[in-house]
């Protein structure tokens, strides 16, 4: 589990990316040769990921967090490992007292894997994280031309522009 510092952002609490973090963890596991999301820090991207859904969907994926963040009355980074993962399994599964809300469950469950995957791939990564990036693990280098305009100038991605204008001064 994450020893990493987590600090509230623009939609979710301290308690909720803990949550998500243990989430991502679960979802994107690292191991010695392949970082994972909590390796590369990725739940500090998601605010990212949420700023970019309508208004109604964010809500809804910020409902859903806010509910997993406390199943039970108890901390979800709390649950033993196994029934954290049932949780998970639940809402992929649909599992609800009538389809609609089984189908609400699906779809929350497949936003959060989509939010997981999104900070993941972004190629983002903290400024503690030193080693390769999901990307270069591929094989491949993100073309500036695929990132968003104006991305690189938000402050918490500052490092990853100093890093490719080093890199791109380097080549030069």
């Amino acid at each position: 589990m994450s020893t990493r510092e987590l600090q509230p952002s623009k939609y979710l609490t301290t308690n909720q990316k803990r949550t998500v973090a243990r989430i991502m963890e679960i979802m994107i596991p690292g191991d010695e040769s392949d970082p994972g999301a909590e390796q590369v820090g990725s739940v500090e991207f998601v605010d990212i990921f949420l700023g970019d859904q309508e208004e109604q969907d964010r809500k809804d994926i910020i409902m859903l967090i806010k509910f997993l963040s406390r199943p039970f009355g108890i901390p979800y980074v709390k649950l033993p490992t196994k029934i954290q993962v049932g949780l998970l399994n639940l809402l992929k599964n649909g599992r609800g007292p009538t389809k609609s809300i089984a189908a609400q469950m699906r779809m929350g469950f497949f936003a959060i894997l989509a939010m997981s995957m999104t900070a993941y791939y972004s190629n983002f990564t903290t400024p503690d994280y030193t080693g390769p990036t999901p990307w270069e693990l591929i094989g491949f280098d993100v073309p500036d031309k695929m990132i968003p305009e104006g991305a690189l100038d938000r402050p918490e991605l500052a490092h990853i522009k100093r890093q490719r204008e080093t890199r791109d001064k380097a080549a030069n």
